[in-house]
């Protein structure tokens, strides 16, 4: 499925446009209202993650072309992952822009929380099954790095930045300058490093080590 915009009709307090809520629309209004319903959703950044319960099924069309849905029975009603782009363009009369994709296509985005992850049904689906065990080792990546105490260094390849280091090191910082909470600094390097960009094996260095290998 591509892109799709049009005008917004969810807005926020401030006026802004309400990502989540025109996302949770694509299930809960218009022709999809009552087929399916939103176990939980929520929005990272600008990707959607949410966990549907599918409650009819679709059986085709009637004599005059309109779509028939079948109840599906308790077993039946399988939950499964979705995960949604979006971007925003007020410069635009079609000032909001979606993108979605079905677990089983694979989707590269892998912040779904385990809190969605765990409503979900089991699946044989190759695709669904990578994505759910990278979407839970990155969960786990994150609790882990949350729970480092300011002043930890972590060593993690150099997979990917400028240099012929085979590694680099990264401490923990305090809230400053733009950040508003913790932050990784490249020792020896006036940068930093995203929590995105820190891979699932880092090491986690002792007090005051701090040795790069070249």
């Amino acid at each position: 499925m591509g892109w799709i915009s049009y005008r917004a009709t969810h807005y926020t307090k401030t006026g802004q446009v309400d990502k989540k809520a025109e996302c949770d629309a694509r299930f809960e209004e218009g022709v999809a209202e009552g087929n399916c319903c939103i176990l939980k959703s929520r929005m990272i950044g600008n990707t959607y993650y949410a966990a549907i319960k599918q409650l009819k099924a679709y059986k085709g069309e009637d004599e005059n072309g309109k779509s028939i849905y079948e109840d599906l029975t308790i077993p039946e009603q399988e939950v499964y992952a979705v995960v949604i782009l979006t971007s925003v363009d007020n410069n635009e009369y079609c000032n909001f822009a979606y993108k979605l994709i079905d677990e089983t296509m694979g989707p590269f985005e892998t912040k779904c929380p385990i809190s969605i992850l765990t409503l979900l049904t089991p699946t044989n689906n190759k695709y669904a099954l990578e994505w759910r065990e990278r979407c839970s080792k990155n969960a786990n990546k994150e609790k882990k790095l949350k729970a480092l105490s300011v002043g930890t260094k972590i060593r993690i390849s150099n997979r990917g930045r400028k240099g012929d280091k085979q590694t680099i090191v990264l401490q923990k910082m305090q809230p400053a300058y733009s950040f508003k909470t913790p932050w990784w600094k490249v020792m020896g390097e006036n940068a930093y490093c995203n929590y995105s960009d820190i891979p699932i094996d880092f090491e986690v260095l002792p007090d005051n080590k701090y040795e790069i290998h070249v």
